[in-house]
């Protein structure tokens, strides 16, 4: 098989007991020589050379292609991937290599689990208050003049802060909710289906000391590792392991890292649940402002000459346009927490439903073989008895059974209690609405009969008018039927009669004297007769 000797620099230093990342080393390879000339190579052997540098055996295990390779290289005259001086090959070691441990890792850590959780909530609070704002602008401009929505969302109206806020707020929580799917992609992306098998084979070829020596020369800052939750529940197994082959302390550094994942998920979701209950109160804020403008600006107007009938039935059309505005706003705030408390449920279950199954496969899979290739020790240094080992395996077993039965339950009961505060929150927000409807509807009808019984009193009045009138008429008529008849003579030689009676009347007015005279006697004659 042909082989080739190459003197290899890293960009990066390596520690003194962990050989430089074989991956990147082929990416260097393959950038040198070219794809066609590239394939088929494989690192065979790597020894520390002279400084920060490395000597590294290239093999290829079917065709003759090292001349053409060569020439490549040193065409290339690349400072970290240089011909090394002679051509004796570097011997294999006995013992297979670090770098021998083939593990399916991904080539990078994607771009997005770089990132800070801060920074992103604030690129998804810039993206979803831009978007909010931006979509507000073209229903408050571009849609038919007069309509509702229009009315809504109109820039140039106050009432469109209350909707446009809540735009905001949606398109905020859906920005953040879908970055953080695309992280939960990325995170799953990094616990290939290949890579646990590969783990456990590493494990039975290579022991765990040399797994774990592996991981940790891989574990820097920005390595998958440090990214991928089954390489770093594996990764803090195995250096537990070693200091003490523990099954309860292993348990115990895996139960830190589900810790760890688990406070980190609920902080992220914190901020979609805000989002969840302040879209439906915004929503009755924009209702309850909306009922106020059109009820006062209904009462202004029935402090105004209110008898035409038309200007009633346009003021009514306008308190009942500011009633579909104000009931619109808070359909809009119910619809964005709906959709955001559902958007955001999906994406935290499917999270937990990740880690649980990261914890099962942990338990299952790997714990077993670890026992198997590495036996617990009492703390004297002798292994447990067989059947002492079967027992603590199936006793952790249970355990884990039961810390995920409790985790689950856990889960559960919150998620109800949170479900039914949402559902009670939704609910008082509709009954809120409802009473702040009925009192609308009543203080209308009460409007709708004042108004009925002034139309009733103005057709009184004019009733009364009419008889008036008639009277009047009546009145005018016998008037002229008094001055046909001559009663004005008559009033006059009444006049003059009372005149000659008047001094009549002073005389009797005077004192005078009675004076009584005895009569004449009567005859008998007289008085018989």
């Amino acid at each position: 098989m042909p082989q080739i000797d190459v003197l290899y620099t890293p960009a990066e230093a390596a520690t003194e007991s962990a050989a430089p990342d074989s991956t990147a080393m082929l990416d260097r390879f393959r950038a040198i020589a070219g794809d066609d000339v590239a394939h088929g190579w494989h690192i065979a052997a790597v020894a520390r050379a002279e400084g920060l540098s490395w000597r590294v055996t290239l093999e290829h295990e079917t065709s003759d292609s090292s001349l053409a390779t060569e020439e490549r290289i040193a065409a290339a005259a690349d400072p970290q991937f240089l011909l090394w001086p002679d051509t004796e090959p570097v011997k294999r070691s006995a013992a297979p290599l670090i770098d021998a441990l083939s593990l399916p890792l991904p080539i990078g850590v994607p771009a997005i689990l770089l990132g800070s959780e801060a920074a992103q909530r604030k690129r998804a609070a810039a993206q979803g208050v831009l978007t909010g704002i931006i979509i507000s602008g073209v229903l408050g401009l571009l849609t038919p003049q007069g309509s509702v929505v229009r009315h809504m969302f109109d820039p140039r109206t106050p009432t469109a802060a209350v909707p446009t806020s809540i735009l905001c707020l949606f398109f905020w929580g859906l920005t953040y909710g879908l970055n953080r799917r695309r992280r939960l992609q990325a995170i799953d992306s990094l616990n290939g289906e290949d890579l646990l098998p590969a783990v456990v084979a590493g494990l039975q070829g290579h022991g765990v000391a040399r797994l774990e020596e592996a991981l940790r020369g891989q574990a820097d800052e920005y390595s998958v590792v440090r990214y991928s939750p089954l390489l770093r529940r594996i990764w803090v197994t195995l250096e537990q392991w070693l200091i003490r082959p523990s099954l309860q302390n292993a348990h115990l550094a895996i139960e830190q890292q589900v810790i760890s994942d688990r406070e980190a998920t609920q902080r992220a979701y914190n901020l979609l649940r805000i989002f969840v209950w302040a879209t439906p109160v915004l929503g009755l804020i924009g209702t309850v402002v909306g009922i106020s403008i059109a009820v006062g600006g209904f009462a202004s107007f029935l402090s105004t000459n209110v008898d035409d009938i038309s200007k009633i039935k346009e003021g009514l059309v306008g308190v009942t346009g500011g009633l579909s505005f104000a009931f619109l706003i808070t359909l809009e705030g119910l619809l964005t927490s709906l959709i955001l408390m559902l958007f955001t449920s999906s994406i935290q279950t499917r999270e937990e439903r990740l880690y649980a199954g990261i914890e099962r496969n942990v338990a299952e899979r790997f714990l077993p073989e670890l026992q198997r290739k590495s036996p617990e020790r009492e703390p004297g240094g002798v292994s447990l008895a067989t059947d002492a080992w079967a027992d603590s395996m199936a006793e952790a077993a249970r355990r884990v059974i039961r810390a995920l039965e409790i985790a689950g339950k856990r889960i559960l009961t919150k998620w109800d209690e949170k479900h039914e505060v949402y559902v009670s929150n939704l609910t008082g927000a509709g009954e809120t609405v409802n009473h702040a409807a009925q009192n609308v509807a009543t203080a209308l009808g009460e409007v709708a009969a004042a108004q009925r019984a002034q139309v009733g009193a103005v057709g009184d009045l004019g009733q009364v008018t009419a008889h008036v009138l008639e009277s009047q008429a009546a009145l005018q008529a016998a008037m002229l039927q008094l001055r046909d008849s001559g009663l004005a003579n008559v009033l006059s030689e009444l006049d003059a009669s009372l005149r000659d009676l008047r001094p009549l009347l002073a005389n009797l007015s005077q004192p005078f004297v009675l004076q009584a005279v005895p009569a004449p006697p009567r005859s008998d004659k007289a008085a018989g007769g």
